[in-house]
């Protein structure tokens, strides 16, 4: 009988190099959108009071800006006889504010 052949060294498989995945790209953080409702730009300029819950109080305001892109509006007591130090410039949404009662025309 002959001797068995001593067989070839099989190649071994190597590990291809794991590729990096492609970062995705963070979505942009936008505010939350605003309920939606019949106040729009058609307010601006409008006097109104807010009650605001934290600290409770109610303010007299002026309308001065609706974002459509966030359906928010920009309030301020500007020239209102706010007094000095305690003017502000917020962005609220007045729809939400509307819907509870808690902005009035």
């Amino acid at each position: 009988p002959s001797p068995p052949k001593p067989s070839a060294p099989q190649p071994q498989a190597q590990a291809s190099p794991a590729r990096p995945r492609p970062k995705q790209k963070a979505e942009p953080t936008r505010p939350p959108a605003a309920s939606k409702g019949p106040l729009g730009a058609d307010v601006c300029g409008r006097l109104m009071n807010l009650t605001f819950a934290k600290p409770k109080r109610t303010v007299h305001v002026r309308v001065v800006q609706y974002v459509e892109d966030t359906g928010l509006h920009v309030v301020s007591t500007r020239g209102l006889g706010a007094r000095k130090g305690s003017e502000f410039n917020e962005q609220v949404d007045l729809n939400a504010m509307f819907a509870t009662g808690n902005a009035v025309l």
